[in-house]
């Protein structure tokens, strides 16, 4: 990368929603090795990172799907985060919250990539940081809205998990609360804005200020089907380019497959659990029974529920 400014240089990588868990969701559980599926897109993003000169990352939440993730998988994504050739910022998603409650943060597996050092925490509460000359990062984590600028000098960047949409990129049951042109006025006091929480990607401009929702680094659901994961370049003059992830070596269940299995298999699951309420067991036995009956990949869904609600 050269050593002049230009507007067309890359400042820093963007991406939100990693999601890692210790168990490979339903979809995705034809992998031979979870854990390598996902380290095939962390590294795509480390290596983004060293391509660029070591330019920051700023990731808008949810690093892990659960706030309370195993030792096993703390301890590989603390190993594969030092990999690092430069900084790398967060804000806090819910599913890095204990009870989606930031004032348990220092209680999650989330709160233990800080203590490790490898990422630099940001929220409402903190000052931003400075990335570059004139270059400002402000982190607002979920449940924190949006503040207006302070800084009118310079480039200024927020970094928010939030969920917001536009017309064709939004869940069936988004409210009106959550459209991007309700939360006009605090987003447009900055150059750039990073959202995460909604899995769907996209970007858009209105009047200066530019917006990228980052979406899901990893496909997750059958619904993402096709769905391209993507790492936001945020270039010096603040606007973001997508880049694309290789997702070429991930494996799926078809489908219908996992329809099955969602519905029917799992209303048939359900049903026996009523039937058994005479017996003299409790919840944990009865899963622990009735699960025999699903595939294996549900199986491992459940009984990995159960540990983590003890």
């Amino acid at each position: 990368m050269s050593s002049m400014s230009s507007k067309n240089d890359v400042i820093a990588l963007a991406c939100s929603d990693i999601h890692l868990c210790h168990t490979a969701p339903v979809w995705r559980s034809t992998e031979k090795n979870w854990y390598d599926a996902m380290k095939r897109s962390i590294l795509q993003l480390l290596q983004l990172q060293k391509k660029y000169g070591g330019v920051p990352i700023l990731c808008a939440g949810d690093i892990f799907d659960r706030w309370n993730s195993p030792p096993e998988l703390l301890n590989w994504t603390i190993s594969l985060l030092k990999k690092r050739s430069g900084e790398i910022y967060s804000v806090a998603g819910q599913h890095d919250l204990p009870m989606h409650n930031p004032d348990l943060l220092s209680k999650s597996a989330y709160h233990t990539l800080f203590l490790s050092g490898v990422i630099h925490p940001l929220s409402g509460k903190s000052e931003p940081v400075q990335i570059k000359k004139d270059v400002f990062v402000f982190g607002f984590n979920y449940g924190e809205t949006v503040q207006n600028c302070p800084k009118k000098t310079g480039l200024s960047i927020a970094l928010s998990h939030q969920y917001i949409w536009i017309p064709g990129y939004e869940h069936r049951e988004a409210d009106e609360k959550s459209r991007l042109s309700a939360k006009w006025e605090s987003v447009l006091s900055y150059n750039t804005v990073i959202f995460g929480d909604n899995h769907i990607g996209f970007s858009t401009k209105i009047g200066k200020t530019n917006i990228f929702n980052c979406g899901s680094l990893m496909c997750r659901s059958s619904d993402q089907i096709h769905y391209r994961p993507q790492i936001g370049l945020i270039l010096s003059d603040g606007r973001v380019v997508p880049h694309y992830l290789d997702c070429t070596d991930d494996s799926f269940l078809p489908v219908e497959e996992v329809k099955e299995d969602l519905s029917e298999r799992m209303k048939q699951f359900f049903k026996e659990v009523q039937d058994l309420q005479e017996v003299n067991l409790d919840f944990e036995e009865y899963v622990r029974i009735l699960s025999k009956k699903l595939p294996k990949h549900i199986q491992t869904i459940l009984l990995s529920l159960l540990e983590s609600v003890r």
